[in-house]
């Protein structure tokens, strides 16, 4: 693609597919980051890393890096975090968890729209990740966790997943407070 842009001197397209192809770069190294943390966690080399930091920045650093994928499938990707809102916690996982749960939102959601949220209260923060998309019937929420194997369902273009993300969901917010979490 490179060499036929550069040939025929449509440097536009060739700008838009070298964008296109940083964003899939990033994504493999997404999956990659994913598989390396799981690792970690499976051996017990994980370690918590307990930081402030602001959630609005990390939300952000989320949505761009899915933003080329979500224009092509036709959903709007949003956040609902106030601006420097800052918290303390584990920011490498967290983002691990978002990066999964708003890659997952974008497997069943089709032309609607997804969006990483955060209302603060006194005590904590509650961060969710809601999506348009098809959602799960009542025996597939009975399972999510209770499954010994990685059972994926394709998306709605047929995406395949190994149930992997899930897993490593479930082990790092289960590390962080041993309380736990709750699906919506």
């Amino acid at each position: 693609i490179f060499d036929r842009n550069l040939k025929d001197q449509e440097l536009n397209r060739l700008e838009h597919v070298s964008q296109q192809k940083h964003k899939q770069y990033q994504q493999i190294r997404q999956l990659l980051d994913n598989l390396l943390y799981w690792a970690l966690g499976q051996l017990g080399a994980y370690s918590t890393q307990v930081e402030t930091f602001d959630l609005s920045q990390l939300g952000e650093e989320v949505i761009q890096i899915y933003k080329g994928p979500a224009d092509e499938k036709g959903y709007e990707l949003a956040i609902d975090i106030q601006t420097k809102l800052e918290i303390t916690g584990d920011r490498t996982g967290l983002g691990e968890v978002l990066h999964n749960l708003v890659g997952k939102a974008m497997k069943f959601t089709e032309g609607g729209k997804i969006t990483i949220s955060a209302q603060p209260s006194d005590t904590h923060t509650l961060i969710e990740v809601v999506d348009t998309g098809v959602g799960m019937n009542d025996q597939q929420l009975s399972k999510l966790f209770q499954d010994t194997q990685n059972q994926s369902t394709k998306g709605t273009c047929g995406e395949k997943g190994t149930g992997l993300g899930r897993q490593i969901v479930k082990q790092m917010v289960d590390s962080w407070t041993g309380e736990g979490y709750g699906i919506c």
